[in-house]
């Protein structure tokens, strides 16, 4: 067999030839002969190569960087610098360098947990062991169907943060709290905690909260609801005759009690139940929209400035803004007309009402 030197003469004699060969078998026979002599390679031999083989999958189509990427996904000894490039390529070429590869650090993972798309997060989420601190990274950024994939791997640690935001977003999906619910390293308090708050959420969708409900029977209904209740099931929708039912009983002091004690899922249901409009559309317009747009929402039903005030600090609280943008949207909410608030949100459910997006 050829020693490592006369391999290096080879695969640069190899890339840079000018023949009838195809830049793709090229590319194969610079991968076959990395794996034949990565046992003898050193530093400097193994980034000798890393580069060759970028440089040409890099000439190619997709197709031919798959099919690297799917070579060196599992090899320990692959060049660094290349497989950090695959993982950080299309989806398609990523993901078994993302879901296998010995060579990537925390670090890297880290890194691409940062600037990659929901797809790499998947990718990496199932990976065969997961420190805390990269599970830390993915819990910051993932999408639902990362996190319930993540919670659901057994290679995956997770440090008190970690299960602090897997927690606070099981409350709003039920596959992210069955993955928890068999996970050995979750108390049997924190799952109570969740099943609870699910329960508040139900209780407020489904039923409505009456005014003249005490506390402890409120709580009683919860805790009720919470020991019966079977999560993955669907979730039983409103009807339109129960919404406008319970329309009565969901007060602006509801929402401005809600708002203030940062209970963002409850304050939309409410908002979702006087208005008439979806909670996805009242979700984005208290936490994402214009703050114009949370002003004619509010105007339309004739909050007071404290209530408005309250729906701008919860949606702070997660994502601050300018003293000066509040400070303008104050003043232009004291402006706004009430009549044009409330033809607005007509307009808004009579779009949704016709499968319009608006």
């Amino acid at each position: 067999m050829q020693d490592t030197r006369g391999c290096l003469l080879e695969l640069r004699q190899l890339a840079s030839s000018d023949t009838s060969t195809s830049r793709d078998e090229i590319l194969d026979r610079v991968t076959d002969l990395f794996f034949l002599t990565s046992k003898n390679q050193g530093v400097a031999e193994k980034a000798v190569f890393g580069d060759v083989m970028e440089r040409i999958a890099y000439e190619l189509e997709t197709e031919a960087r798959a099919r690297l990427a799917e070579r060196l996904a599992k090899e320990a000894d692959a060049p660094h610098k290349l497989v950090f490039k695959l993982a950080s390529d299309e989806i398609v070429i990523a993901r078994p360098i993302l879901e296998n590869s010995p060579c990537l650090s925390d670090d890297d993972l880290v890194h691409l947990a940062g600037s990659s798309g929901q797809d790499h997060l998947h990718a990496i989420s199932s990976r065969g062991e997961l420190s805390s601190t990269v599970t830390d990274a993915l819990v910051d950024r993932g999408n639902d169907s990362v996190l319930t994939n993540m919670a659901g791997n057994k290679g995956a640690e997770f440090s008190s943060h970690g299960f602090e935001q897997l927690s606070l977003r099981a409350k709003e999906n039920s596959d992210l709290f069955s993955a928890l619910e068999v996970r050995p390293d979750v108390t049997k308090e924190m799952l109570a905690e969740i099943k609870r708050t699910i329960a508040v959420r139900l209780w407020t969708e489904v039923a409505g909260m009456s005014s003249n409900v005490s506390g402890k029977e409120i709580d009683a209904i919860v805790e009720a609801k919470a020991s019966e209740m079977k999560l993955g099931e669907p979730k039983r929708k409103m009807s339109d005759a129960a919404r406008r039912k319970h329309l009565k009983t969901v007060s602006e002091d509801m929402v401005l009690s809600f708002a203030r004690s940062r209970m963002q899922t409850e304050t939309v249901q409410c908002l979702s139940l006087m208005s008439g409009i979806s909670t996805v559309r009242i979700s984005h317009c208290l936490m994402d929209a214009d703050l114009s747009a949370l002003a004619v929402l509010c105007k339309a039903e004739n909050f007071k400035n404290t209530t408005f005030a309250a729906l701008i600090q919860l949606r702070t609280a997660s994502a601050p803004l300018h003293v000066r943008i509040i400070a303008d949207a104050m003043r232009q909410y004291d402006l706004l007309d009430a009549a044009t608030a409330r033809n607005a949100i007509q307009t808004v459910r009579k779009r949704s009402a016709n499968g319009v997006n608006s």
